[in-house]
């Protein structure tokens, strides 16, 4: 369709254009466009809805027809367009996304005839060879036309020829589709027997993939070359490495070597079943190739899917391999390619229309040839099979882009030709088909599906109709989607699993059944290879399922005659078993029926078995809960959570009374631990927070950046980064960070999200890939921005996304557009590696730190000098961050130091000093607190106005190397060389206040949905809280307030009964009223004599219209509420401790050796005395209901009253317990009952809280997590919540539901365990 000389004609350009956008938009599936226009319900002119079929639109694309009216076409270009704009926000040719320019399109395609083509095109192609071997791998006879490897043939040589000095064991590394069989076969063979190695040209060579049986395949594949028996070189083998290795040698003609290629050798750990049988193949491999006089006998070369690289870490006949041997091989470059294209082409006598190469390597994602793009992993082998199918549709000895376009393009024509042969495939056989090709497919449960080889005869006994199979494998053979061998069958490669939609989807859809079969059917076969053994058959759990599904669905699988038979005899064997159970209850009813009286003697003896039982089981469940907390007080659990939390939560799950477990449960919820996720891979050094999902993504030594969701405490994903989005080149297992922040060759370096989420960047070595983890269960690799000249030390995102900047190991910042990839301006150069690099907040500065000490700040108006900050720290700066608000910047070093600084003077303001190297900083999202992270294993939080150390969070177990705040500033994250990244909850068990003070002061309102706080600055905060909450997450400021004082520390705080007035005692003698309502603050009048030491000490409120307050002289005074005058003022008294009741009717104090209740006029109501011996110290309490009273003795213990009314006494005070007292308890501070008077609670100076029954005097609970003196404490409405505050500037919620507890807690140890995927 040409007008003239070869010019696209409208109608075939509008095709082309159309077929652009339909790919720009990701290619969706046809039947869901249609569906899209559908459910957008698009109106036409005659009102009536628009509806567009899939085969019209795949006819629009192919250029078969141009749309007869307007309407249908803009209905699916605002789907395309849309789904387009979403990937790329800039279209990739003009007018793209401009509806003006595809109406004027459509109407020039729309008025141009359809035509015929040009008069050559119709001529009959000549016959010639073809050159493309499609979706299978180059063979050692396809040599001539295989190019674009010859770099890696002459490596791969290379890499042998040093094997032949030492050990012979070569492993090649690749990518799925990355070219390895055919480097192997069709590069390396040539190669050796061209002679490229001394003597190559005469060695004999052996090919072989491992199979299911890998011995048996070694053996065959080296009788073969050696002309012998395999039966010898199997037993050998059978008998171990060392026999295999002297059996081989005799075979092995004098001065010459063997030469073996095991393809696809990840079959070793897919296929073999047998753990032994794996052992010895790799034992004889190892041996057979170990280092001999004169060299190894046999040189190996091993083929291996990237993915499988950690599976030969793990075996021992390959570690030291690995570290000698490897080549990895990459994705090729576009010169590669290119060759690859054209050179086949030449030399097989055919050429290529102008364009084609240009279009190949756009399809392949090469736009730039100069950039170094790579294309993206499993695109070699669908270019092979599209070169193929174009090969089919060529022109005389031309291959066109009019034959391209037939083919379905680059990503369509596998899936093309694989639809053709199955509309080949006569629909009454569709369902023999589907099960052919699905026992070709190895499907596993995570998702990782590799193809499997099947014997020819497996296939044809295991379905009904043979010729029908036999049929079905031959069309698919000459489709080239199986490769058949003499009794073998498999896929052609293993880009068929993804290329291919249908069966993608029929894999998909029955993924838990195809698992099941398959390990049905390889049970049966492992059964009739042991001689049926009835010990191999199914039983109770296993074959309850496997019946289940045979029944359901045995037939729709296609479950072979062996498999039937093997269910068959599982069942026979259970019913056999069972028939034999029943025989014997029968038997046993007739002997009991015909004896009542040894019936009731052995129900009497049941009876008591039961018992025992249950007492026996209850003792082995509380041996087993004490064994475990004994395990946990072995474990330094503040410092270690992660390991001592799974001991108590399965000590609760054994004995929920278990001593100590409940306790434990309870402190854990008091922390700010959340959980230790392992990355399952090593030491985790970088990390980062999605500004918009909340995703963590954090980086490890070994190559892989793991994605997190941090609320579930879950891996979502693991990401390959390096050459186009393929797993790089693994790394060193060793650690090998350089000192002044240099990454291991290999190893991802940092990581960066755009501020508008959803993009991530990751520098690997020296190149930045960017991911689009809008999905972070499926991450997108979008393409790789630059080669560096070095390692990357650090990236930073502008504020607004659009610079993306890169510290560099080779003393350099560079600045790229996001959009484009080019450079922003020239390199900013320093005078040695830049180890850290940030942008502020604003936007207007670039701030750059250096090993050379010096940290620089750049204008970003276009200044080029930059600001230099004076030298503070006294080694490398590593690591730079700015606060929220610009004004402040901190920065970390190795010389056990952080600093803040005000960026406006560039004056040095804090500096943070910690016990190690200081790796890496954060603030949090209000800028009142910055993290630390540092090699003592710990995250320290500390006060940005004071330099103080707010709070040292534990729960790393090697160096602290990463911190991240995360965007809500609920989540700070932290990653470890332990390999682990772990949660705090910075709004949940624990609130620091800014600037960090003690908290002395707590108070929650009668009603539970007010908390007031005072601190040592003075300053008095109310919060809104939920009455149910259990933690601090749903703290809402409601006022805040500072005391007009010099030195305002805030003593004591206290609710009227009503909540809406809030009391206040300071370090001076003055007394204060807050109105929660207004935030009106007042000052009662106090008469004092000395200034200097009446202090108040205790406040409370009688009633709603009463206050009163006591000093540290003793004095008690006693104000109206409403008209702040006072009322009363009581003599001095031997203890400040203070206690009222809500309702009004009598406050408490002690009086000498006695206790006293006494009415608003200061008259004795009832008192009863102290123990012998023994005065009052300096806290009372109250219950909420008023029936209970405690007080602190001066002997460290505590006694409690009942109060209650007696006959013609308003009140009397009953003693109720007394001596209640723990040895871990000194200078208690605090006390509080629970609103039902049951739970007495009591803080003291060891940072402890201890709960006690207040009937009987016992305690229940302790808890820890305090790391200074606890001063105030306070139970929530429901009693399962207790709140603390103290020294430590902290305020803390304690969840006392031993249930809810063990749930919150398990929520945290459960994150150490990965989900199943």
């Amino acid at each position: 369709m040409t007008d003239g000389q070869g010019i696209p004609g409208p109608r075939r350009a509008f095709a082309e254009r159309f077929d652009l956008l339909y790919r720009e938009a990701g290619g969706p599936l046809l039947r869901s466009v249609s569906a899209a226009v559908a459910r957008g319900r698009p109106a036409g002119a005659d009102g009536r809805p628009v509806r567009v079929p899939a085969q019209r639109i795949s006819d629009w694309r192919g250029g078969r027809a141009v749309p007869a009216r307007f309407e249908p076409l803009a209905a699916v270009l605002a789907v395309l367009i849309g789904e387009a704009r979403r990937a790329r926000s800039r279209p990739v040719v003009p007018g793209l996304y401009d509806m003006a320019d595809w109406r004027a399109r459509w109407q020039q395609a729309a008025g141009s005839p359809a035509g015929a083509q040009a008069a050559g095109e119709a001529q009959t192609a000549a016959k010639a060879p073809c050159p493309y071997r499609g979706l299978a791998a180059y063979q050692a006879d396809d040599a001539r036309w295989f190019f674009g490897r010859e770099q890696d043939t002459a490596a791969l040589v290379g890499e042998l020829a040093r094997c032949l000095g030492g050990h012979g064991l070569l492993i090649l590394l690749g990518a799925s589709g990355a070219g390895k069989s055919s480097l192997l076969r069709a590069g390396l063979l040539p190669a050796l027997a061209d002679g490229a190695l001394p003597g190559s040209d005469t060695w004999p060579v052996a090919v072989f993939t491992p199979t299911g049986d890998p011995l048996d395949a070694l053996a065959d594949a080296l009788a073969g070359a050696l002309g012998c028996e395999p039966a010898d070189l199997r037993e050998a083998a059978g008998c171990g490495p060392r026999a295999f290795r002297e059996t081989l040698l005799r075979r092995l003609p004098e001065g010459r070597r063997l030469a073996v290629v095991v393809d696809q050798f990840e079959e070793v750990f897919t296929s073999v079943a047998d753990r032994r049988q794996r052992d010895l193949f790799l034992g004889a491999l190892r041996a057979a190739t170990a280092p001999a006089r004169g060299g190894p006998g046999m040189l190996a070369v091993l083929g291996l899917r990237a993915d499988f690289y950690q599976d030969c870490l793990d075996h021992p006949d390959l570690l030291d391999p690995l570290r000698r041997h490897q080549l990895a091989l990459a994705q090729m470059t576009p010169p590669q390619l290119a060759r690859a294209i054209r050179k086949p082409a030449e030399a097989a006598g055919l050429e290529l229309e102008e364009g084609l190469l240009d279009v190949l390597l756009r399809d392949l994602g090469l736009r730039n040839w100069e950039s170094g793009d790579r294309p993206e992993p499993g695109a070699l082998p669908l270019l092979s099979h599209v070169l193929l199918s174009t090969w089919q549709q060529r022109t005389g000895h031309r291959l066109t882009l009019r034959g391209y376009r037939l083919t379905g393009g680059l990503h369509g024509s596998v899936a093309q030709a694989a639809e053709r042969a199955w509309a080949g495939v006569h629909p009454s056989e569709h369902d023999i088909a589907r099960h052919v090709l699905l026992r070709l497919v190895r499907v596993g449960p995570d998702g990782q599906d590799t193809r499997r080889r099947a014997a020819r005869a497996e296939l044809l006994a295991a379905l009904p109709d043979s010729v029908c199979v036999q049929r079905l494998l031959d069309g698919f053979a000459a489709a080239r989607l199986l490769t058949l061998t003499a009794d073998t069958v498999e896929l052609t490669h293993e880009a068929l699993l993804g290329a291919w939609p249908r069966l993608r989807e029929w894999i998909e859809q029955d993924r838990s059944g195809l698992v099941t079969h398959q390990r049905v059917e390889q049970d049966a076969a492992g059964w009739a290879a042991e001689r049926r053994d009835p010990a191999l058959l199914y039983r109770g759990t296993r074959l309850a399922p496997a019946r289940s599904w045979a029944d359901a669905d045995g037939e729709r699988f296609g479950l072979s005659p062996l498999a039937a038979e093997f269910l068959t005899a599982s069942t026979t064997a259970e019913e056999a078993a069972r028939r034999t159970e029943q025989r014997g209850r029968r038997r046993l009813r007739v002997l009991v029926a015909g004896q009542a009286v040894l019936l009731a003697l052995l129900l009497i003896a049941g009876g008591i078995a039961l018992v025992l039982y249950r007492r026996e089981d209850h003792a082995s469940r509380q041996a087993n809960a004490a064994a475990l907390m004994a395990q946990y007080e072995n474990v330094s659990a503040d410092r270690q959570p992660g390991l001592g939390l799974p001991l108590v939560t399965s000590a609760y799950a054994q004995d929920r009374s278990a001593p100590g477990a409940v306790a434990a449960l309870a402190s854990a919820t008091g922390s700010q631990f959340a959980g230790a996720m392992p990355a399952g891979q090593q030491g985790q050094w970088t990390l980062a927070f999605d500004p918009e999902s909340g995703v963590l993504a954090t980086a490890g030594l070994n190559g892989r950046v793991s994605l997190f969701q941090p609320d579930r405490r879950r891996r979502l994903a693991t990401l390959a980064p390096g050459t186009g989005g393929a797993p790089p080149a693994p790394p060193h297992p060793a650690y090998a960070r350089e000192a002044f922040g240099g990454i291991a060759q290999g190893a991802p370096g940092p990581v960066a999200f755009a501020p508008r989420g959803h993009l991530l960047a990751v520098s690997t070595s020296r190149r930045i890939d960017e991911w689009d983890v809008t999905d972070p269960r499926a991450p997108r690799w979008i393409r790789a921005v630059t080669e560096q000249a070095d390692a990357v030390n650090a990236l930073a995102f502008s504020p607004d996304g659009a610079t993306l900047a890169a510290a560099g190991n080779d003393g350099a910042v560079r600045q790229w557009d996001t959009v484009s990839g080019r450079f922003r301006t020239q390199p900013l150069q320093l005078h040695s590696p830049v180890l850290g690099v940030a942008f502020s907040p604003d936007a207007t500065t670039l701030a750059a730190c250096a090993r050379d000490r010096d940290i620089r700040l750049w204008r970003r108006n276009g200044s080029a000098e930059p600001r230099l900050l004076r030298r503070v720290h006294k080694a490398s700066v590593i690591h730079i961050a700015f606060s929220p608000d610009s004004r402040m910047l901190v920065s970390t070093s190795d010389d056990h130091t952080a600093v803040l600084w005000d960026v406006p003077t560039g004056r040095a303001v804090h500096t943070l000093t910690a016990s190690d190297v200081v790796f890496d900083a954060a603030f949090g999202r209000d800028g009142t607190l910055v993290a630390t992270a540092s090699y003592d294993h710990s995250v320290q939080l500390w006060d940005v106005k004071t330099g103080a150390m707010a709070e040292k969070l534990t729960g790393h177990t090697d160096r602290a190397m990463g911190g991240a705040f995360g965007p809500g500033g609920r989540w700070l994250a932290s990653a470890g060389m332990d390999g682990n990244a772990v949660l705090w909850d910075m709004a949940g068990a624990e609130r620091i206040f800014s600037p960090a003070a003690k908290v002395r002061g707590l108070a929650l309102s009668p009603d539970g949905t007010l908390l007031a706080t005072g601190d040592d600055n003075g300053m008095v905060r109310v919060w809104r809280r939920r009455p149910d909450a259990r933690d601090g997450r749903y703290l809402r400021l409601l006022q805040q307030c500072r005391l007009p004082l010099p030195d305002g520390r805030v003593w004591r705080v206290a609710f009227s009964p009503d909540g809406r007035t809030v009391g206040i005692v300071t370090d001076s003698p003055l007394v204060w009223l807050l109105d929660v309502r207004t935030g009106g603050l007042w000052q009662l009048p106090v008469g004092v004599e000395d200034k200097d030491h009446e202090w108040g000490r205790s406040i409370a409120f009688l009633g709603a219209d009463e206050v009163l307050s006591t000093d540290d002289p003793g004095v008690t005074r006693i104000w109206d509420v409403r008209t702040r005058r006072p009322l009363h003022r009581l003599n001095r008294l031997e203890s400040r401790a203070l206690a009222a009741d809500p309702r009004g009717r009598f406050f408490a104090r002690p009086h000498g050796d006695r206790l006293e209740l006494l009415d608003a006029a200061g008259r004795l109501l009832a008192d009863s005395p102290f123990p012998t011996g023994v005065g009052v110290g300096l806290v009372l309490a109250l219950s909420p209901d008023g029936t209970r009273l405690a007080a602190t003795l001066k002997d460290e213990s505590i006694a409690v009253w009942q109060v209650r009314a007696v006959p013609g006494r308003p009140v009397a005070l009953t003693p109720l317990a007394t001596g209640l007292r723990r040895r871990s308890l000194t200078g208690l501070e605090a006390l509080a009952f629970s609103p039902d008077g049951r739970t007495l609670a009591a803080a003291d100076d060891n940072h402890t809280i201890q709960l006690w029954d207040a009937g009987t005097g016992q305690p229940t609970l302790t808890l820890t997590g305090h790391t200074d003196k606890v001063e105030s404490l306070a139970f929530g409405p429901d009693g399962k919540t207790l709140m603390s505050s103290g020294d430590d500037c902290t305020v803390r919620f304690w969840d006392l539901d031993p249930d809810d507890a063990f749930r919150r807690v398990g929520l945290a140890v459960r994150a150490r365990t990965p989900r199943k995927r």
